[in-house]
């Protein structure tokens, strides 16, 4: 790692392990189809400012918060209640959160914010 690389993949080389590389190198997420291996790339969410217009600022603050301590528990009970009202929103959260994301989504609830106040 210290030659400037990025990942390392060993001998002898796994489906699994390139598909794992890819997805964290390129922020991916792989859909496994059950059946002869086969696999299928998941469309990475697109949120934006306005999404987060119908959420109380408490709850913008709580999400801010858990984006900035990157704090999954907090995110998971937030997201869970979040759920019940905006599910779509919440899905997008939760699969920004999991490809680490927090910096756009602090970005995004900014400018909401700003947009808003």
């Amino acid at each position: 790692m210290a030659a400037g690389i990025d990942d390392f993949i060993s001998k002898p080389y796994r489906q699994n392990d390139i598909f794992d590389c890819l997805a964290r190198q390129l922020g991916l997420t792989f859909l496994r189809a059950q059946a002869e291996g086969e696999v299928r790339v998941a469309e990475p969410v697109k949120l934006e400012a306005a999404d987060f217009t119908a959420l109380t600022p408490a709850m913008q603050m709580a999400l801010r918060d858990a984006f900035v301590e990157m704090n999954q528990e907090k995110l998971a009970a937030l997201l869970e209640q979040l759920g019940v009202d905006a599910p779509a929103l919440a899905a997008g959260i939760a699969q920004m959160a999991a490809r680490f994301r927090f910096p756009e989504l602090c970005a995004l609830l900014d400018a909401n914010m700003h947009r808003v106040g």
